[in-house]
């Protein structure tokens, strides 16, 4: 298990590109051992990843690369965040792995997925990762990518989607001037998609679009907290009117982003205030999703950095600026969905925390929120992004693998139904 975590900058730096500090924990669990079988939801194949056992969840699609959030379009296409594998280089140090670079290239996509087919629709996108395996051989190259996060739909025929960085700003020169792909690094961007009843098209760099430069606004202003360096990664995002809310996991706030690209505070996240060993520091927040529930709140998950203790993630309600705790009492949280009756799903990358390896679930949490929270679906490998259609949940797992290592997939998850 790495120790360099317990540098006084670790709970914010490791949890800079929020998957990166999945990869680098020196993890005994590895992907061969997680994924779920026939069986009692929530066991785990102690054997080979790749077996033939029948998955406990229904599989949508398989060798995405390091898939992140995702979002339905109105006529039920899937659209999923793809973080890449990194490429070739230039390279900046690791924020995660000490002696391990994270090398640019622009294996970043958006995938859509359409009646269990699957194709890239927006591919050139950047993407940062290791170009070495790791943790003796146990993290592929390409296991630890910083890339596409989040994506959401604006209409029938465009989408804008989050480009994370988990890093300083000032880093993203030198990747600019490698590549016209390398200043979209901790953006929010748009991009036009091929609409359901329209000829498939790709669409590459040349037509992605800069709203927002979420970096550089942290980069000037760095709420949180003064004392240390800017650390931006934009790693999620919904439409708000014209605009977007944006939550930043690397500066711990909520953003909101204008129709001409303007961006202002709207809230930073406090510290969380369990510890747990081997550090006696107060993790930092980590936001990593934000949703509109249904009074109009933004309601904003966090993953908690090191030493990502069990218990200590909370869900925030945001309202008029303020914040207040909605549910606690959660574990390494990655994104939100609200059901159709106000209940709140949210998707824990580790359901015992990340140090003892990413094994996650899938938890409902009962109207007005609180401390308890009922489980859905249990030992899902690094689960990250969620989507509701109807009754069923769609949530990507694999989240940490590159497609040449085998990939993350898409799961579906029938939901509970109560009785109202």
């Amino acid at each position: 298990m790495s120790t360099h975590r317990t540098h006084p900058r670790a709970s914010r730096r490791g949890a800079a590109t929020t998957l990166g500090v999945i990869t680098c924990l020196g993890l005994s669990v590895a992907p061969a051992m997680a994924m779920p079988t026939e069986g009692t939801p929530g066991q785990v194949n102690p054997g080979n990843r790749n077996s033939n056992s029948k998955p406990a969840y229904p599989v949508v699609t398989t060798g995405l690369d390091n898939p992140r959030q995702l979002a339905f379009s109105s006529n039920g296409d899937l659209y999923v965040a793809e973080s890449g594998h990194g490429g070739s280089g230039p390279c900046i140090p690791s924020p995660d792995t000490p002696g391990l670079n994270s090398c640019f290239g622009t294996s970043g996509a958006i995938t859509r997925i359409t009646h269990g087919r699957a194709r890239q629709v927006i591919t050139g996108l950047p993407s940062l990762a290791p170009q070495i395996s790791a943790q003796g051989g146990q993290l592929p190259p390409g296991a630890e990518a910083a890339g596409p996060s989040d994506v959401t739909m604006m209409g029938r025929d465009h989408i804008a989607f989050t480009i994370g960085l988990g890093s300083n700003p000032t880093n993203r020169f030198k990747f600019s001037a490698y590549s016209s792909a390398g200043h979209l690094l901790g953006t929010v961007a748009t991009s036009r998609v091929s609409p359901w009843w329209a000829p498939f098209f790709r669409t590459g760099i040349a037509g992605v679009q800069q709203r927002a430069d979420i970096a550089a606004f942290e980069a000037v202003n760095n709420p949180v907290p003064p004392a240390e360096a800017p650390d931006s990664n934009a790693n999620a995002l919904i439409t708000d009117g014209n605009g977007f809310v944006v939550a930043d996991a690397g500066a711990n706030d909520l953003l909101r982003v204008a129709p001409d690209g303007k961006t202002r505070l709207i809230a930073t996240f406090p510290s969380a205030t369990k510890t747990c060993p081997p550090s006696p520091q107060a993790p930092q927040s980590v936001p990593t999703s934000v949703v509109k529930g249904p009074d109009h709140a933004y309601y904003v998950s966090e993953l908690t950095g090191f030493p990502f203790c069990q218990g200590g993630s909370r869900i925030w309600k945001v309202k008029d600026g303020k914040t207040s705790v909605y549910a606690s009492g959660l574990t390494n949280v990655t994104d939100l969905a609200f059901g159709s009756h106000g209940e709140l799903y949210a998707v824990e990358i580790a359901q015992k925390g990340l140090l003892n390896g990413p094994i996650g679930a899938v938890v409902k949490i009962p109207r007005g929120g609180g401390d308890q929270q009922q489980v859905v679906a249990a030992g899902l490998f690094a689960p990250y992004g969620i989507a509701l259609r109807g009754n069923t949940a769609y949530v990507t797992t694999g989240s940490i693998l590159p497609a040449a290592a085998g990939g993350g997939q898409v799961i579906k998850i029938a939901l509970p139904q109560d009785k109202h």
